[in-house]
C-alpha cells in the first residue's frame, strides 16, 4: 500500500454490511461510489464479492438492448492509482463481462495503473478491443503508449494487433452484390486517426520491425477482403488504389484498405530516409509478393532513386524485371521509370531500351490479347503487331518524356502518329465522375412548388436542346421522385391527373413511392392499385431499345417499378404494408406482366450467358420480376391462411397464384433461364403454399436440363436448409449427382464460387448437424458415393468456415455431430474407401476455435498428408496456440506444411509463428520432437531465415 492508503482506515464489517442494506438501486450506488475516497474499500468490497458481478444488458419493453452503468467501476479507476493490487485484483474479477461500459472502464482503469499491474489486464483488454466492442474508444492508444512507456513489448503489440488487424466477418448480405467484409478493433474513423500514433508507439517498442507488422495488417487486409493473390493470380488492388501515392484516382472507398497503404507507404520512405538500408525495406515489403506491397516498394525505391546509391542498383533491377510490366504495376512501375531512367548509366538503359522496344511481355500474353482482339479481315500477324504496339504506346506514354532516352521519345512519336496519343496511360483505367442527368429544377425548388405545380411542370416543360449533358426529363423525374418520397400522399391524392403521364415520370412516382414505404410512411394502396393496373396495362413488346431518348417511349421499366413497388408493400408491416385484402387485386394488377415480353430471347442471348448469370438478369427484366412479386404475394397470403384451407378470398389468392405460375410451365414451359431463377427464387413459397402443386410440376421445374438446374441452383444459393425443401428436391438432386459424376456440366442460376454440387452438399451437412438428416439417408449416401474427393473437401471445408464465423459458440450437440461427420470420413480414409483429397480443407476446422486442440490436432495431422492440402496462410496463429499442449504433433504439423509449399502467402503465416513452435518442441523433452525442432530450423536458415535461431532463443528464455 502507498503512503496515501495509510492515512485510511477499513472499513468494519458491519459499516460495510450496513452500507450495502442501502445500496441497492442504482442511483443510490452512484452517489455511493462517487463519494467513495477511502482506497482500503476496494479490497473489502472485493471479498464480499461486489465487484465480480458487474450489471450486464438491460432489455426494454420493446426488446432494445442497452448497457447499463458501472459506477463500482469509476470507482475503481479513481483508486487505480493507489490502491493499484487490489483494483486490479476487482478488475480481474469483473473482466468476464460482456457488457461494453464494464469492459471500457477496465480499459480506462489499465491506464491509471501502473504498468506492472496493469498487464495483467492486457488480454482481457485485447480480447474486449478485438471483439470491436470498444470500436469507438480512443484510449485504446493510451494503454498501448502506457505498456510502451514501460518498454513492455508484448502487450504494446498484442493490443496493436486487436485494435488495427483488420480480419474478414463474412459476406455481406446472402444474395447478389454480396461482398466480403473486414472488420478491425475500431471503426473506421478511428482507425485512420489513431494510425500515427500507434505507429509512432511501436516503432518506439518495434523499432526498424515495426514495419513487419504493419506490413503485416495490409497483407491480412488483403486476405481479409478476398482481394490477396491466391491460386487464381488475381489482384484487384489497383482497381480500387490506383495510385500507392496520393492522387485524385483514389477516391478512398476502402475504409482500412486506404489507412494501411499510406501508413506502409510512409513508413517504408521514412525509414529509408532515416537510414534503415532499402534492401530490409524491400526484403519486408517483399515477404508476400502481394502486387499492392510490391507496388508500395516500387514507390520507395522511386523515392530514393535520386540520393542513394543503393536505390539506384535496385532500382535498376526492378526496371529491368518483365514480371513488372504487368498492368497491376503499370503506375508505380512508370513513376519509378521515370524517376530512375535520367540517373540510370547507359548499359543499363540501353538495356531497358532492348527490353521495351524489341523483348516486351511474355509473347503468350501478347499472343492471347491478340487472339481476342483481332479485327475482321486482319490477320492473325497484322493482330500480333498491333497489340505489341498498342502495349508500346501504353508504356512509353505513361512515363515523363523528359526522362525516356531518345530511341525511346522517337518510336513514341511513330507510335501516336499511327495510333493516336494516350491521357492517363500510366494508370490500367481512368475513372471521371458524371451525377447523370441534370434537372431544370433543384431539389430545393422542387420542395417549393405545391404538388399540382411540380405536375403541372411535368406535363408542359421540354428540354431546349439536345445537349446530352444539359436539363432532361430523366434528371427531373429524379427530382419528382424525391418530392414522392418525402410527401406520397399529396401526389396519390392526385393520382387522376397521372392518367396521361409518359412512362418516365409514372416510373419516377412509383419509385417514390417505394423508398417511402421504406422509410415507414403510410400511402393510399388502393390508389397504388388503381396506378399499378393503368402501368401494367399498357403495350410493350419488349424490344431493344436503340436510343437513349427512346427509354421514354417503353413501359417495361415503369412496369417494373410496380412489381417492385408491391413486393415491398408485401414485406413491410403494419400500417405501411399491403393489407392481406389487397393481395387478390394486387396479383390481377401483376397478371399481364406475368407473360410480358421481356426478356425476350434475342435480350437474354445478349445480355444473359456469359454476361450476366440468369438470377441477375431477372432482377432487371419484366416478366420474372413480375413473377418474384407475384410468388411474394402468394407465400404472405398463406402466412395468414395457416394451416386452414376453407376458400376464404385468400384461398382464391392462392390458387391464382399458383395459376399463373402453372401458366408458365404448361402446356408449353418458358425457356428464359431469367423466368427459371425467379421460380428458384420462389421455389421455397411455393412448396409453402402448395407442397403437393410443386411435386406435380416437379418434371417441369427440377427438369435435368439448363433450366432445371437453374431452378434447382438459385433455390440452393437463396435458400436456407431446409429438410422439406430438401426432401421436395430429393429426385431431382439424385439425377443432378448422376450427371455430374458422369462429366455433365450443370448451369449455375447465381453464379458465386460454390458449384452447384457443392452447394447441394453444403445443404445436406448443414441438415445432418442439425440432426434433421442422417448419414444412412440414401440422398446423403448417394451425395458421398458420387461428389469428387475435391467437391466433398470444399463442402466439409465451407462447414469448417461456419463455425469459425458463428457470432455465438454452436450448441454442444451440434459441434459432436460436426465431430462425428469429420470422424467418419477420415476413418473411410484411412481404411481405404474413401480419397485422402477430400480431408484438404480442415483448416477450417483447426481455426474455428470451435473445437478442443485434442481433437482437431490428430484430425489435422492426417490431413496434412494430402497433397491437396492448402492452409492459405491461416493456420500458423492456431498451430503456435496449441504448442503448448502437444509440441510434437504441432511441430511435426509444421514441418510437413513447410516441407513443398512454397506459396508467399502461406510460407509467411507458417514462419511468423514457427518461433514459438519450435521453442516449445526444443523444450519438451521429447527427442523425436527435439530433432524435428532442429530440421525445421536448419530449413528455415538455409531458406533465407537467418533470425530464426535469435527468436527462437528469445521465446525460449521467455
Amino acid at each position: 500500500m502507498t503512503e496515501d492508503v495509510n492515512q485510511w482506515q477499513d472499513p468494519s464489517e458491519q459499516l460495510i454490511t450496513d452500507v450495502l442494506a442501502r445500496i441497492g438501486g442504482l442511483q443510490h450506488r452512484r452517489v455511493f461510489f462517487e463519494r467513495l475516497e477511502n482506497p482500503r474499500w476496494v479490497a473489502a468490497l472485493s471479498r464480499r464479492g461486489i465487484f465480480a458481478t458487474p450489471p450486464e444488458a438491460r432489455i426494454d419493453s420493446e426488446g432494445r438492448e442497452f448497457w447499463q452503468p458501472w459506477p463500482d467501476g469509476d470507482y475503481l479507476v479513481r483508486m487505480a492509482s493507489k490502491a493499484p493490487s487490489d483494483v486490479t485484483d476487482a478488475l480481474l474479477a469483473a473482466s468476464h463481462s460482456v457488457n461494453r461500459i464494464v469492459q471500457g472502464t477496465i480499459m480506462r482503469a489499465a491506464i491509471e495503473l501502473p504498468p506492472d499491474h496493469a498487464v495483467r489486464l492486457a488480454d482481457s483488454v485485447a480480447q474486449y478491443v478485438a471483439s470491436g466492442a470498444l470500436n469507438y474508444a480512443p484510449e485504446i492508444a493510451d494503454l498501448m503508449a502506457h505498456f510502451a512507456e514501460a518498454d513492455m513489448e508484448e502487450p504494446t503489440i498484442a493490443l496493436a494487433n486487436a485494435a488495427f488487424r483488420p480480419r474478414p466477418v463474412g459476406t455481406d448480405g446472402s444474395g447478389l452484390g454480396r461482398s466480403r467484409n473486414v472488420v478491425t478493433g475500431l471503426e473506421p474513423y478511428f482507425y485512420g486517426e489513431l494510425m500515427p500514433r500507434a505507429i509512432e508507439i511501436l516503432s518506439s517498442v518495434q523499432g526498424p520491425l515495426a514495419l513487419e507488422t504493419v506490413t503485416s495488417w495490409l497483407d491480412a487486409y488483403l486476405v481479409a477482403s478476398d482481394q490477396f493473390v491466391g491460386p487464381n493470380g488475381y489482384d484487384l488492388t489497383h482497381i480500387w488504389r490506383p495510385s500507392v501515392a496520393p492522387h485524385s484516382q483514389n477516391h478512398g472507398y476502402e475504409d482500412y484498405g486506404d489507412v494501411l497503404v499510406d501508413t506502409v507507404r510512409d513508413l517504408s520512405t521514412k525509414q529509408a530516409s532515416e537510414g534503415r538500408p532499402l534492401t530490409e525495406v524491400l526484403q519486408t515489403l517483399g515477404r508476400t509478393r502481394q502486387p499492392l506491397l510490391t507496388r508500395i516498394a516500387l514507390h520507395a525505391i522511386a523515392t530514393r532513386v535520386g540520393s542513394d546509391t543503393a536505390a539506384r542498383e535496385v532500382a535498376e533491377s526492378r526496371l529491368l524485371d518483365v514480371e513488372l510490366l504487368d498492368i497491376w504495376f503499370r503506375h508505380e512501375y512508370a513513376e519509378l521509370a521515370s524517376a530512375a531512367l535520367p540517373v540510370l548509366n547507359e548499359v543499363t538503359i540501353a538495356r531497358w531500351q532492348t527490353l521495351v522496344l524489341e523483348t516486351l511481355p511474355s509473347d503468350e500474353m501478347l499472343r492471347d490479347r491478340a487472339t481476342r482482339r483481332q479485327e475482321e479481315g486482319e490477320s492473325f500477324e497484322e493482330a500480333l503487331d498491333r497489340v505489341r504496339e498498342y502495349w508500346q504506346l501504353q508504356l512509353l506514354s505513361g512515363i515523363r518524356r523528359e526522362s525516356l532516352p531518345r530511341r525511346c521519345l522517337d518510336h513514341l512519336a511513330e507510335l501516336e502518329a499511327k495510333h493516336g496519343t494516350l491521357d492517363h496511360a500510366n494508370f490500367p483505367s481512368w475513372s471521371a465522375s458524371w451525377w447523370g442527368p441534370s434537372s431544370p429544377l433543384s431539389a430545393e425548388e422542387i420542395r417549393g412548388l405545391s404538388p399540382d405545380e411540380v405536375i403541372d411542370k411535368l406535363l408542359t416543360w421540354e428540354p431546349e436542346s439536345a445537349e446530352p449533358w444539359g436539363p432532361s426529363k430523366e434528371g427531373l423525374a429524379r427530382s419528382f421522385q424525391a418530392a414522392v418520397k418525402e410527401t406520397p400522399g399529396s401526389f396519390l391524392d392526385r393520382v387522376q391527373r397521372f392518367v396521361d403521364m409518359g412512362p418516365t415520370y409514372l416510373s419516377a412516382l412509383l419509385a417514390g413511392l417505394r423508398e417511402s414505404v421504406q422509410e415507414e410512411r403510410v400511402i393510399d394502396w388502393h390508389a397504388v392499385l388503381w396506378l399499378g393496373a393503368l402501368v401494367t396495362s399498357k403495350d410493350d413488346d419488349g424490344n431493344e431499345v436503340t436510343r437513349e431518348e427512346d427509354e421514354n417511349s417503353v413501359w417495361r421499366y415503369a412496369q417494373r417499378s410496380v412489381a417492385s413497388l408491391l413486393e415491398t408493400g408485401t414485406a413491410a408491416s403494419g400500417a405501411y404494408a399491403l393489407q392481406a385484402t389487397e393481395y387478390g387485386e394486387a396479383v390481377e394488377v401483376l397478371a399481364p406482366l406475368v407473360s410480358h415480353s421481356d426478356p425476350t430471347p434475342e435480350h437474354e442471348a445478349r445480355y444473359g450467358g456469359s454476361n450476366m448469370d440468369p438470377l441477375t438478369l431477372s432482377l432487371n427484366t419484366t416478366r420474372p420480376a413480375a413473377m418474384r412479386s407475384v410468388l411474394r404475394i402468394g407465400s404472405k397470403a398463406r402466412d395468414q391462411v395457416g394451416s386452414r384451407r376453407d376458400g376464404s378470398p385468400l384461398d382464391h389468392v392462392i390458387d391464382r397464384v399458383l395459376e399463373l405460375a402453372a401458366s408458365r410451365l404448361e402446356p408449353t414451359r418458358d425457356a428464359s433461364l431469367a423466368e427459371a431463377a425467379a421460380f428458384g427464387e420462389g421455389f421455397g413459397r411455393l412448396v409453402w403454399m402448395d407442397r403437393p402443386w410443386v411435386e406435380a410440376q416437379e418434371p417441369a421445374l427440377l427438369s435435368p436440363d439448363t433450366f432445371g438446374d437453374v431452378v434447382f441452383t438459385v433455390a440452393l444459393s437463396t435458400y436456407r436448409p431446409s429438410k422439406v425443401l430438401i426432401e421436395v428436391m430429393t429426385p431431382a438432386a439424385h439425377r443432378l449427382l448422376t450427371r455430374s459424376a458422369g462429366g455433365e456440366e450443370i448451369t449455375l442460376g447465381w453464379r458465386n464460387d460454390r458449384t452447384a454440387v457443392e452447394l447441394l452438399g453444403d445443404h445436406l451437412v448443414t441438415l445432418l448437424m442439425w440432426d434433421a438428416m442422417q448419414r444412412e439417408d440414401e440422398l446423403v449416401a448417394n451425395y458421398f458415393d458420387q461428389a469428387s474427393p475435391s467437391t466433398i473437401a470444399r463442402v466439409l471445408g465451407h462447414l469448417g468456415w461456419l463455425f469459425g464465423h458463428s457470432e455465438d459458440p454452436p450448441p454442444a450437440d451440434v459441434t459432436e455431430r460436426a465431430k462425428d461427420l469429420w470422424d467418419w470420413r477420415a476413418e473411410l480414409v484411412r481404411t481405404g474407401h474413401a480419397e485422402l483429397d477430400e480431408l484438404s480443407e480442415f483448416f477450417w476446422w483447426a481455426r474455428s476455435e470451435q473445437f478442443e486442440p485434442e481433437w482437431w490436432l490428430p484430425r489435422l495431422a492426417q490431413a496434412v498428408e494430402s497433397p491437396a492440402f492448402d492452409s492459405r496462410g491461416l493456420i500458423g496463429e492456431r498451430l503456435e496456440s496449441a504448442a503448448s499442449f502437444s509440441p510434437a504433433q504441432v511441430i511435426f504439423i509444421l514441418e510437413r506444411l513447410l516441407a513443398g509449399r512454397d506459396e508467399p502467402m502461406t510460407r509467411y503465416d507458417l514462419v511468423e509463428h514457427a518461433p514459438v513452435i519450435i521453442a516449445a518442441a526444443l523444450d519438451s523433452g521429447d527427442s523425436q520432437a527435439v530433432e524435428a525442432a532442429e530440421r525445421v530450423m536448419d530449413f528455415l536458415g538455409r531458406g533465407g531465415h537467418l533470425q530464426i535461431k535469435e527468436l527462437v532463443d528469445q521465446q525460449r528464455d521467455t
